[in-house]
């Protein structure tokens, strides 16, 4: 806090313990006066090792008895594995990510809202000092989520907070496929990592869901490349062969529309095997926490 000029930065009281930790990071939460944040942190000594290590592998790559022991598809993939830390160590990137995510996904539905996380204003502002000064930004506030994660919600919850969620849940996923994929929006943002705990949620009066997505630190754009490639993957996979942005569209909604039926009644018997063979392939990919897009 000091290091970001903050006044008053004595007064914020942090958790010891933290509330979730990562490989790299962990995750704390703070108060100031009567207000609420999520603070997230590098992990004690994580930058220190990775520097080592990484002019270590530095030193390999260019020892002269050892230099014809690699590959340039080797070194790539090991210089790509470093360039990945060094943004993860440098929380300016995710900063970014949340910046655009505000812009680019927070929308009103008609039975449910969808937003993600935000950063207070004085945090936004001072954060852009270190930009200047191309310093890592090694400290990320943001506001706290409404709510509780979906996976203890879907654990634990209520018949009348589980239906609306489940179909908020299939809405939630059919705005995050448009988003990236769809070739009427074209920003191909995509959030990276949209699992269930990575998603909170809360209910109004009404039982209306409000969504709200956090950790962006994987979050990217896909170049136009990637998008054609897995719009083809989804046009594959509903048997329609041509490639004009018209069925590219539809091969897009036909999948949205699958996930959304199955996820609201998964019984159903309007589903043939082709259909549960297209959830296989995208729960696989987008709903496990261990494997995300």
């Amino acid at each position: 806090l000091k290091t970001l000029n903050i006044k008053g930065a004595k007064k914020f009281k942090i958790s010891e313990k933290p509330i979730g930790i990562a490989s790299i990071g962990q995750v704390h939460k703070v108060s100031h006066s009567d207000n609420f944040y999520i603070v997230k942190l590098i992990k004690d000594q994580v930058e220190k090792v990775f520097l080592r290590e990484k002019k270590t592998i530095h030193k390999i790559f260019t020892d002269p008895e050892l230099v014809h022991s690699f590959d340039g598809g080797q070194k790539r993939i090991v210089y790509n594995l470093i360039a990945g830390i060094e943004e993860e160590i440098d929380f300016s990137f995710e900063k970014t990510n949340i910046l655009s995510a505000n812009s680019i996904y927070d929308k009103k539905f008609e039975d449910f809202t969808v937003k993600s996380i935000t950063m207070p204003n004085w945090f936004i502002n001072k954060g852009k000092d270190n930009e200047k000064k191309n310093k890592n930004l090694d400290i990320l506030f943001m506001d706290l989520a409404a709510g509780q994660a979906l996976s203890s919600l879907l654990k634990e919850g209520s018949s009348m907070e589980l239906f609306p969620a489940y179909k908020a849940m299939a809405g939630l996923y059919d705005h995050y496929l448009k988003t990236a994929l769809d070739s009427k929006k074209q920003s191909f943002f995509f959030h990276g990592d949209l699992h269930r705990d990575n998603v909170f949620i809360d209910f109004n009066e009404n039982y209306q869901p409000l969504l709200t997505m956090i950790d962006f630190g994987n979050a990217s754009k896909l170049t136009r490349t990637q998008r054609d490639f897995l719009v083809d993957v989804l046009i594959q996979t509903n048997k329609t062969m041509t490639t004009n942005e018209k069925n590219q569209d539809k091969a897009i909604l036909k999948v949205s529309n699958i996930i959304k039926n199955y996820i609201v009644n998964e019984k159903s018997s309007n589903f043939n095997n082709r259909d549960y063979e297209t959830l296989e392939v995208f729960f696989s990919t987008c709903f496990n926490p261990k494997s995300t897009i």
